[in-house]
């Protein structure tokens, strides 16, 4: 950040500790400290904006999305270039990072575009005739894994929010309730360690909605283990394992399985 506020000139960085120093922002005062009139202040801000967004992708790049987004965003320049075995150089890689980060949607993109670089490197295909198919192959997987992933979202928002409002509902009586507990993405288990993490959590938060603690933490202990045994199933980081083992123990401690909340004590001590 603070070579890019450097790069940026005096102004900007005289702008970013000016803002930092404020308790409360005053545009008025803002510009008899930085000697600015409205229309150069307002451009500086402008300007300072897109040097600390730019830091913050760069800085965020190798940990989520915005890495692939922006490698994919110079593969289709390069493309667009007619650059294309360059471009198909580094698309390759591209594909094994989404799918690790269940980036599915972007997979699908990578996919159609390194398709679309097979075929405009050799318009003949011939012995790239196979690569070409695999290449749509995986785009169309990538989409239905895309689809089930956003249908997942909403039926996952959809039981948070109902946890959230904590709404205690009687199954036999809530058709809310009923018509989450028989959604089909919920009835049977997964290869696929992220989708089923997604199951049973999701099944974890519906039981618990329910006050069925015991199935809830039954659930949320096959959802632990798997994750824990393939820590790419789900976005995690040391913070929302730390969440997900004091929803455990809450479930445990509910179900008034104490020795079990022991044990979960103590792997965390």
């Amino acid at each position: 950040l603070h070579t890019s506020l450097q790069k940026g000139g005096t102004n900007t960085t005289a702008l970013f500790d000016a803002l930092d120093q404020m308790q409360q922002y005053d545009a008025a005062a803002l510009s008899r400290k930085l000697k600015l009139n409205k229309k150069r202040l307002g451009d500086q801000k402008k300007y300072l904006e897109t040097v600390l967004l730019n830091a913050l992708q760069n800085f965020h790049r190798h940990d989520n999305a915005i890495g692939i987004y922006s490698d994919l965003s110079i593969c289709q320049i390069l493309a667009d270039k007619e650059m294309y075995a360059l471009a198909l150089q580094r698309v390759v890689p591209l594909k094994a990072q989404a799918a690790k980060q269940h980036q599915y949607a972007l997979l699908a993109d990578i996919c159609k575009l390194h398709a679309s670089l097979i075929y405009n490197t050799n318009p003949e295909l011939n012995k790239n005739e196979s690569a070409h198919k695999k290449a749509i192959a995986e785009a169309t997987q990538a989409l239905k894994l895309s689809q089930l992933q956003f249908d997942f979202e909403l039926l996952t928002t959809e039981v948070k929010f109902f946890h959230t409002q904590q709404v205690v509902g009687n199954l036999k009586s809530n058709k809310q309730l009923q018509s989450m507990f028989k959604n089909p993405l919920l009835k049977t288990p997964y290869k696929n360690p992220h989708f089923e993490c997604l199951r049973l959590e999701t099944l974890a938060l519906l039981h618990n909605n329910i006050l069925d603690f015991k199935t809830a933490a039954v659930c949320f202990k096959k959802y632990m283990a798997l994750y824990t045994k393939h820590p790419g199933a789900v976005k995690s980081n040391e913070f929302s394992y730390f969440v997900d083992v004091n929803n455990l123990i809450q479930m445990l401690i509910r179900s008034k399985q104490f020795a079990e909340v022991n044990k979960w004590l103590t792997q965390i001590a």
